[in-house]
């Protein structure tokens, strides 16, 4: 196919197309680049919804429940499920899917694995225009599953308009060593499996720890409990994201800024590398006459003020 082919395609809502469309995202940047570039903006956008949440925690299979209530009220739905990279393929191991079987049955629904080759954050680098392509192709929501790794599954914020961090019930210090990560991105936290003990008790735990603007609420994936009033709450704070769109602005200013270095640490690198007065300062930090702070502050001013270094 050639980038006008799978724009078409992708355009049209054909589900093959779309799918050969994210694998090319994923393994050929610039054909990918090409078709993200042609793709019309669409007048309404999508909601991206970004789920994280450690393992254990019943995420697909809210999903699976979620993309269900969602189809009912007539939306079409896209799932990006972030899995980890198998060691003998380099794909995508494919458990989320499994756990989603019954919502890929349904048209109105489409479900995609990806690996996370490696990406950080618990998301693949390929993710951000895969979102792109599903609301190119139609989609009213795109829901984004991170890996499942803890923590560090922050890179989904830089994406999603609305970030659901689930738990299970669990204890106080749990919570807490939470608070540092993912709790801080979430902007509606979901106690799934609510129908095993300390559901209640792991609820007012959350309320004590977070902003009032956090949205916490309880559902069960296995009995559905819950999973309707969720998705109202979603497309309710897609309503309001003009409430929270400097929220949104700070994520993508620091997400923007996070590329940028990114794109020049080769560039960088090759610097220090060819660079006479950039072997000094490593000379330098050799013979402990300046620290490595000091000198990457030093070469970042004359950076700044147009100076050769």
């Amino acid at each position: 196919m050639n980038i006008d082919e799978y724009v078409r395609g992708v355009v049209s809502g054909d589900r093959r197309a779309i799918a050969r469309a994210i694998t090319l995202i994923e393994s050929d940047s610039s054909a990918a680049r090409a078709v993200l570039a042609q793709l019309p903006k669409r007048d309404r956008k999508a909601l991206i919804i970004g789920v994280t949440g450690a393992p254990g925690a019943g995420k697909s299979t809210l999903l699976g429940r979620l993309a269900l209530d969602f189809a009912e009220r007539g939306l079409d739905v896209g799932i990006l499920a972030i899995d980890p990279t198998s060691p003998f393929t380099g794909g995508a191991v494919l458990g989320d899917r499994l756990r989603m079987i019954d919502a890929a049955l349904v048209d109105k629904i489409f479900i995609r694995s990806m690996a996370s080759r490696g990406g950080l954050g618990g998301l693949s680098e390929a993710a951000e225009g895969a979102a792109k392509l599903l609301e190119a192709s139609g989609k009213d929501v795109i829901m984004i599953e991170t890996v499942g790794a803890g923590q560090s599954d922050v890179e989904v914020a830089r994406i999603a308009d609305v970030v659901m961090l689930v738990v299970m019930p669990q204890t106080g210090d749990e919570i807490q060593s939470l608070k540092a990560g993912i709790l801080e991105i979430a902007d509606i936290v979901v106690v799934n499996k609510s129908d095993i003990p300390g559901a209640e008790t792991t609820i007012n735990i959350l309320r004590n720890t977070l902003p009032n603007n956090i949205k916490i609420l309880k559902t069960s994936a296995l009995t559905g409990e819950g999973v309707r009033e969720l998705a109202e709450k979603l497309l309710e704070l897609q309503e309001k994201q003009d409430s929270t769109s400097q929220r949104r602005r700070k994520r993508i200013e620091d997400a923007l800024a996070f590329a940028v270095i990114k794109h020049l640490t080769p560039q960088i690198t090759e610097l220090i590398d060819s660079n006479k007065e950039m072997r000094k300062y490593v000379d330098m930090i050799l013979e402990r006459e300046i620290t490595i702070e000091a000198a990457a502050h030093e070469i970042a001013q004359r950076l700044r003020h147009g100076l050769k270094v």
